[in-house]
């Protein structure tokens, strides 16, 4: 009954904070995924492209079918998925700690961590968290069957494939699921059938890739990896984790991030001591920080699944036998990464209510402008990337704005080019500059012009 309770109170939190997104417009990669008309759109490769996701290509196809373009059902899937992973960290913390207030508290400051925002607000995000739904179910199932019913295991597979093909950063529960199996006491039951498992899948997932780079033309990473961009990636990744302030973290200067980092995992590792539950956590947020650091640059989505090992280690350190000053200090600490993480969020909330409302707006009008789309070349100049000018960004028309038209004028094919002014602001897409003087010859020779007027958030010819 208490059990339940905490469920439902946790349900209703998160439905009443995060609400608001219901109302929420479709944006940038969005139109992407909504272009796919077809079921073997949803499973065949994309050259070029750097994620095979077929699991929620599919998903995104079927709420397309069933809803066509009303962006609720979306949002209010993405609210129900960050719902149950909220309860998923909880039942991972209780069966890792033994204790459910732990569970409580990794899943209260899990729901209100301040990277979630990426994956509740925007329906791109769904990847990621349908991902950390099946990967959490796929660690579940692997500690179970190792620890009495054999018959998980398989189900322990499946789940892994469908996170695999909901987000490649799925990859690190082979690894993870490698160290629960020596580091978890008590799980020793299954383990040679559990290592053979993984050995077999971790094959399988190295020939896959390989064959999709080498027969698809597809990108492995994001960003050409680079050890300075790498250390870069990890450092800052590491210190949002356990000093989860962005904030604060962002005026930083490198040395003092550096050190911070570094000091962080000193911490960490002295209250590793002895204890193997602390030190899988702490190898389960190295080497998800690890996969992403190596491929990307810090993004809050990325965070969403480092952040369970991280929350369910600093939770455990209640359990310990502390003086009473240490237990207060330590409990207003997760107070305020709760607090800050619920500011922080609010925060991005108004930036993404901007991105949607921009978004719907600027579409509207290109189509009260032009019924049917002309023949010829479409110029858009000074597109935001962003509505805010920040490394946390609330998209606008980063991509998707070749996919929306084809949304909204099906069958028509028009050539669109990218162009920016030397007085845009910071928040405007990384396009080629153009000049006053080009901008004029293109109007006079016709051209399509439409630019993005910061005041009036829209385009205007």
């Amino acid at each position: 009954m208490k059990r339940s309770f905490f469920v439902l109170c946790l349900f209703i939190l998160i439905f009443y904070y995060y609400k608001d997104i219901l109302s929420y417009y479709f944006i940038s990669d969005d139109f992407f995924y909504l272009s796919f008309n077809s079921l073997k759109d949803t499973v065949k490769f994309y050259p070029g492209f750097y994620h095979y996701n077929p699991v929620f290509w599919l998903i995104i196809f079927g709420l397309k079918k069933i809803f066509g373009l009303n962006p609720f059902p979306y949002h209010l899937i993405a609210l129900l998925l960050h719902m149950v992973n909220s309860v998923l960290v909880c039942w991972v913390t209780q069966k890792l700690t033994r204790s459910f207030k732990t569970g409580m508290i990794s899943a209260l400051i899990f729901s209100l961590f301040f990277s979630q925002y990426e994956v509740v607000y925007w329906i791109t995000g769904i990847s990621t968290s349908i991902m950390v739904l099946f990967y959490l179910c796929g660690l579940i199932s692997l500690i179970y069957g190792l620890e009495k019913h054999k018959f998980l295991l398989v189900l322990f597979t499946i789940f892994f494939l469908l996170a695999y093909f909901s987000h490649e950063y799925a990859i690190s529960l082979l690894p993870v699921g490698f160290l629960s199996s020596w580091l978890i006491p008590g799980l020793k039951r299954n383990k040679r059938l559990a290592l053979l498992i993984l050995i077999v899948l971790t094959f399988f997932v190295m020939s896959f890739s390989l064959l999709r780079w080498v027969s698809a033309d597809m990108s492995l990473f994001v960003h050409v990896p680079t050890m300075p961009r790498f250390f870069a990636s990890f450092l800052k990744s590491n210190l949002y984790l356990f000093l989860p302030f962005p904030l604060l973290i962002d005026q930083l200067p490198k040395a003092l991030i550096l050190f911070l980092s570094l000091l962080i995992d000193l911490i960490l590792i002295y209250q590793l001591r002895r204890n193997g539950v602390r030190l899988f956590l702490f190898l389960w947020m190295l080497v998800t920080e690890v996969i992403f650091s190596f491929t990307s640059a810090v993004q809050a989505r990325y965070i969403y699944l480092s952040s369970i090992p991280s929350i369910i280690f600093l939770s455990s350190i209640t359990l310990q036998k502390q003086n009473e000053i240490f237990k207060i200090l330590f409990y207003i600490y997760l107070l305020l990464i709760l607090t800050s993480g619920m500011l922080f969020l609010s925060q991005q909330k108004n930036y993404w209510v901007i991105s949607s409302n921009i978004t719907k707006q600027v579409l509207f009008d290109i189509k009260t402008l032009y019924p049917a789309l002309p023949k010829n070349n479409i110029y858009f100049v000074n597109l935001p990337d962003s509505s805010v000018d920040s490394i946390w960004k609330a998209y606008v028309f980063r991509n998707g704005m070749e996919d929306s038209l084809r949304l909204i004028y099906p069958n028509q094919v028009v050539k669109i080019h990218y162009l920016k002014t030397d007085t845009a602001s910071g928040n405007t897409r990384d396009d080629p500059v153009i000049s006053d003087d080009k901008l004029d010859q293109l109007r006079r020779n016709k051209e399509i012009v439409l630019i993005y007027q910061e005041n009036l958030k829209t385009i205007t010819k």
